[in-house]
């Protein structure tokens, strides 16, 4: 076996993207990358129930489920459409913030604590209408318009540190 097949066994050393260090890329064994993540669980910086695969899961899901609504929706319900759209493009909104998270924006991860209630909270008193005929008050759908805006604010104050230089310690 080569030296560089034995390299990328367990103990190689890598360049990751060091979210931990600013958006720095730091040379790192594996082990050292998951002891910086445990670290970082415990210090509260990063979840451990709300990882970047947990967002991008719940992003399929709800992009798959405003796609189906936008499916089979009636041809005349258009309050219903605008809502599946909504849901659609804020589950890509998800998408982005993982991404950004990717390439050193750390505080993007905050955007989808907004985002998934947000669409709930917009989206949800529509489809409750179309499925029930029961109508929630309009301040339920006020409060989600808010967090959608809230987790747009957030990416976009989180864009103004991807990919900025950092000093290495």
């Amino acid at each position: 076996m080569s030296s560089l097949k034995q390299q990328r066994r367990g103990t190689a050393r890598w360049q990751t993207n060091g979210l931990s260090q600013g958006g720095c890329q730091l040379d790192r064994t594996v082990e050292e990358r998951q002891q910086a993540a445990t670290e970082e669980r415990h210090r509260g910086h990063y979840p451990v129930a709300w990882s970047r695969m947990l967002w991008m899961r719940l992003a399929v899901l709800l992009v798959l489920g405003g796609i189906a609504i936008l499916l089979t929706s009636p041809a005349k319900a258009d309050e219903l459409c605008q809502s599946a759209q909504i849901q659609v493009i804020h589950g890509m909104a998800i998408f982005a913030c993982t991404t950004f998270m990717n390439v050193g924006a750390k505080k993007a991860k905050y955007a989808p604590v907004f985002f998934i209630p947000g669409i709930i909270l917009f989206c949800g008193p529509t489809y409750l209408v179309h499925v029930t005929n029961i109508r929630l008050p309009a301040a339920i759908g006020t409060t989600g318009a808010i967090m959608l805006v809230a987790g747009w604010l957030i990416l976009l104050s989180a864009s103004g540190s991807i990919d900025r230089p950092c000093s290495r310690k």
